[in-house]
């Protein structure tokens, strides 16, 4: 489904600038230059995906196990969202059908997947039959987001820019855990949280029309990873060294893919 709409979206702006680049070059009148400093504001959506999986559990007195076989230690925390941000860049026209260039952009988006009870800490199906296992859970969520990029493209049409673009990225990521006495595992009352921001690369690819000498429009996908972020929960001091000490050491990678549709203003170069 994010496939069909992101083609049907690509097809409405290829045909709206072919028929924009042959009125404006049938009289020969229009002169179309991509060079200079651009500035713009994007809408869209981003999805997340990444996988919690506990790797392993201390439950004092008894010191480190693994998790509970009986529940899986793996569960999926994948979130969607609206994305809304600004982009800064330059771009250079030479060739003079080719376009390469570099852009920054920032973001904002809210998404967030959590699951209950923690993974892999209930001993089976039976277990949440008697404990209250909604008062335990695992969330991941996104905030924020970042990139600095090259841009390469052609110029398909005089109005009609396809590219394609990467580099480095960075995203706002964080991870929780909660756990109760009346919970599935935990024999004290736990609660945490460890936001970080990540780095990662993205990749993706646009299509971009001239509107007219000073106004871009554009849609655009890109695919970022962040790589996998290690943690164990509950290990502050008065848990951990405690004879009620507990804890819960697990990983998730993340990854992300975003769609956004951009309107930008052109400062001229001359």
């Amino acid at each position: 489904m994010r496939l069909h709409w992101i083609l049907g979206a690509s097809a409405s702006v290829v045909a709206a600038s072919i028929g924009l680049s042959q009125t404006a070059t049938a009289d020969g009148a229009a002169v179309y230059d991509w060079t200079g400093f651009y500035l713009g504001a994007s809408a869209g959506a981003r999805w997340a995906d990444t996988t919690w999986t506990t790797t392993s559990l201390r439950t004092a007195p008894f010191g480190i196990s693994p998790p509970r076989t009986g529940n899986p230690n793996v569960a999926d925390l994948d979130s969607s969202g609206a994305r809304i941000g600004g982009y800064l860049g330059y771009s250079w026209q030479f060739a003079p059908q080719w376009l390469a260039g570099i852009e920054g952009d920032l973001a904002w988006g809210n998404g967030k997947g959590s699951v209950s009870p923690i993974p892999g800490t209930a001993f089976d199906s039976t277990t949440c039959g008697i404990a209250d296992c909604s008062v335990d859970s695992a969330t991941a969520k996104q905030g924020w987001d970042a990139s600095l990029r090259g841009r390469l493209g052609v110029l398909i049409a005089p109005t009609l820019l396809l590219y394609g673009t990467g580099g480095i990225a960075w995203q706002q990521f964080e991870l929780g855990a909660s756990c109760g006495i009346t919970g599935a595992w935990c024999i004290a009352n736990r609660s945490e949280t460890d936001s970080s921001a990540r780095v990662g690369w993205t990749v993706g690819t646009g299509m971009e029309t001239m509107l007219s000498g000073a106004w871009l429009a554009r849609v655009e996908y890109r695919y970022s990873d962040f790589g996998t972020i290690d943690h164990t929960f509950f290990t502050d001091p008065s848990n951990a060294g405690s004879i009620n000490g507990d804890s819960v050491t697990m990983q998730a990678p993340l990854t992300t893919q975003s769609v956004s549709f951009g309107i930008a203003y052109k400062f001229s170069d001359r």
